[in-house]
């Protein structure tokens, strides 16, 4: 496997192919979820399927967006609009654009 580093999200290359690393850590814990399950070992989170596990990991990785994304929108769509404002023709002054009228 080789890592490789850049500005961009972390990206897993193996076999020629490119996996995003959340997903090389979900199918990680996917195979050590089943391999304690063979042993007859119960996963160190609790007695579930591997399936129930990675399921479990996706709701709360998608809730964790949502709940981010929610914030980064409601704390950013005024400034984002008085930038769009700002680079628009006849470019108006900071004033101009905050009036009402």
């Amino acid at each position: 496997m080789n890592l490789l580093s850049s500005g961009s999200p972390p990206i897993i290359t193996t076999h020629k192919l490119q996996y995003p690393k959340f997903l090389i850590i979900l199918l990680s814990a996917t195979r050590l979820a089943e391999a304690a399950m063979e042993k007859g070992k119960a996963p160190a989170e609790a007695a579930e399927s591997a399936a129930a596990y990675a399921a479990r990991l996706a709701r709360e990785w998608s809730t964790w967006a949502m709940k981010n994304t929610k914030v980064v929108a409601h704390y950013g769509f005024i400034p984002l609009v008085i930038l769009v404002g700002m680079r628009s023709e006849p470019k108006p002054s900071l004033a101009q654009l905050l009036s009402p009228v």
